[in-house]
């Protein structure tokens, strides 16, 4: 219906599709994946999941950005827009778990079971989720779009 997060991923020499909706306002959302073939486009039988939003208040939505890593951590950002072109805006950045190979060439989603365990940027919308691994860690990247403050897009210190 109104899908804001979305991603591609390679897990066991396959690739995978998973995407889920922004469901503003709602408890939680559905993380739906599938196995993807390029040529011709082609998508496998998907499976879901439910993510749980910290909150269920008007203006929050529970994924609107996905990413996910070489080892198959899924990091997600949560937003709070208010409706209002001037804010305040909140933003979240968890990994919400990890994509582990399962039988015959599918990926099982594992949740973390934490939230907003990356980063917290209060004051802006994050809409965009970049991945970059180094030789030692992810580095996480964003993008908002803070409607009349504009967008910008920049690396985000880890919580403490």
């Amino acid at each position: 219906y109104n899908v804001e997060g979305m991603a591609v991923f390679r897990l066991a020499d396959q690739d995978f599709l998973v995407y889920a909706e922004r469901a503003e306002g709602l408890p939680s959302t559905e993380l739906r994946w599938a196995r993807l073939s390029l040529n011709p486009l082609r998508f496998g039988p998907f499976s879901s999941a439910r993510f749980s939003a910290k909150g269920s208040a008007a203006g929050v939505r529970p994924i609107v950005a996905l990413d996910v890593d070489s080892r198959g951590d899924v990091y997600a950002a949560t937003a709070y827009d208010p409706d209002d072109d001037g804010g305040p805006f909140r933003s979240w950045v968890s990994k919400i778990g990890q994509f582990r190979a399962a039988p015959r060439g599918d990926a099982q989603f594992v949740p973390s079971g934490r939230f907003g365990d990356v980063a917290r940027q209060d004051g802006y919308k994050i809409e965009g989720i970049a991945l970059r691994p180094t030789t030692t860690e992810v580095e996480v990247y964003v993008g908002t779009d803070d409607e009349n403050w504009g967008a910008e897009f920049r690396n985000v210190a880890p919580l403490p």
